[in-house]
């Protein structure tokens, strides 16, 4: 295919992918509103406190770094791979060890285990990062969208069922490990038939992508 052919094709993928997965993230919520209390999703939104602020961290520009450069190596990819997977771990790490401290602080003790438990996308998702970051550089949204809407679908039943089974805010908590755990075993499935990362980790090689990425 041309690029011109490749962006029409990207951006209807993209743009289809975005609106599925706007409707079906307003559908779950339209019904676990009627299924859930107020309190499940007060609760939540303390936790997205903390995840929304860490999430950047965990690719610290990196995928924009791996976009953007024309020449990058194998090597490099695979330390910057490493450096996503290692970032998680820290994160989760963090998280795990504040959320008692966090349950003090807005005074609500089922912190202490909600925090840990959705922490774990921390451990996932960088996995399956650079897979979808190489799937966007060669613009094959197509795939990227079809593993996206696959993932909002999947976490979409996982919601509705557990809220119906009675789980309360861990029917949330379901879906958001759902949603990451879903869509990072795709990445990599299909990202490993073109694109394996090593067990090689160098910093140096790729402090200019860092540096990139960094700002």
């Amino acid at each position: 295919m041309s690029l011109k052919s490749k962006t029409i094709s990207s951006f209807k993928w993209s743009t289809a992918s975005t609106a599925s997965s706007a409707v079906f993230q307003f559908l779950q919520t339209a019904l676990l509103a009627r299924l859930l209390t107020q309190e499940d999703f007060g609760l939540m939104s303390m936790v997205y406190i903390l995840l929304n602020f860490s999430q950047p961290l965990i690719n610290l520009g990196i995928s924009e770094a791996i976009i953007q450069s024309r020449d990058i190596t194998k090597n490099q990819l695979s330390t910057l791979y490493w450096t996503n997977v290692l970032l998680g771990l820290v994160i989760f790490v963090l998280l795990f060890f504040t959320s008692s401290f966090a349950a003090s602080f807005f005074s609500e003790p089922q912190l202490s285990k909600l925090i840990p438990l959705t922490a774990c996308i921390f451990l996932v998702s960088p996995w399956g990062l650079q897979f979808q970051v190489l799937m966007r550089k060669e613009l094959n949204f197509e795939l990227v969208g079809k593993i996206d809407v696959f993932a909002v679908v999947s976490a979409f039943i996982v919601a509705i069922t557990s809220a119906y089974a009675g789980w309360g805010v861990y029917a949330l908590v379901a879906a958001r490990l759902t949603l990451v755990f879903s869509s990072s075993a795709l990445y990599i499935i299909n990202g490993l038939k073109s694109h394996r990362p090593k067990f090689y980790f160098n910093l140096s090689e790729s402090i200019q992508l860092l540096k990139f990425g960094g700002f």
